[in-house]
């Protein structure tokens, strides 16, 4: 299977029983998980070293996966940080110089409310796709190959049991990396 890198932007992962799972499947499986909130200082910032060092990562990795829990319709500031800091250019943009342009990318989205509910008419107004459009269109503005995003309720742990969030966990993680690994 491809080498993809996961990119957490759960701002504070050891509180999520769900990051906690979704990052032992990835190292399970030998790929790469880039935790953000490590890298980051307080503020949010990213050192040049880090951020070098995870363009490395981007660049040699063969497809990647942004993982971000929706906060109040958006991702969380840290992703948006991260976004504004590595994005940068001459290195993902203009598309034509991009070094990760062609990399397939595709988004994995965590709720806390039903994902039925995230379509027009229902109580969020508008489909996840809506919300999260700027993301692909920054992707796609660095000639990335967008493949779109799988969003998911998670329940807290106190109303699933271990084993079922485990294996729902499993469930998103594989049908991620066939989103991102399929030929296009």
């Amino acid at each position: 299977m491809p080498s993809t890198l996961f990119i957490i932007g759960n701002p504070e992962p050891q509180q999520s029983h769900f990051a906690q799972y979704l990052i032992q499947s990835i190292e399970d499986k030998g790929h790469d998980c880039l935790i953000l909130k490590d890298a980051a200082n307080d503020s949010m910032h990213f050192s040049e070293t880090s951020l070098n060092r995870m363009r490395q990562l981007m660049e040699s990795a063969q497809s990647i996966v942004l993982h971000v829990p929706v906060y109040w319709y958006a991702a969380p500031a840290l992703v948006k940080s991260w976004m504004d800091q590595i994005l940068s250019p001459g290195w993902a943009f203009p598309s034509s110089k991009s070094a990760i342009a062609g990399k397939p990318i595709a988004l994995s989205l965590t709720t806390g409310s039903a994902v039925e509910s995230y379509q027009s008419g229902a109580s969020n107004q508008a489909n996840l796709e809506d919300y999260f459009l700027p993301y692909r269109r920054s992707f796609e503005y660095c000639g990335m190959a967008w493949r779109g995003l799988i969003g998911k309720q998670f329940p807290s742990q106190d109303i699933v049991k271990e084993t079922e969030l485990k294996a729902r966990v499993e469930a998103h993680t594989e049908a991620l990396l066939r989103l991102v690994n399929e030929p296009a």
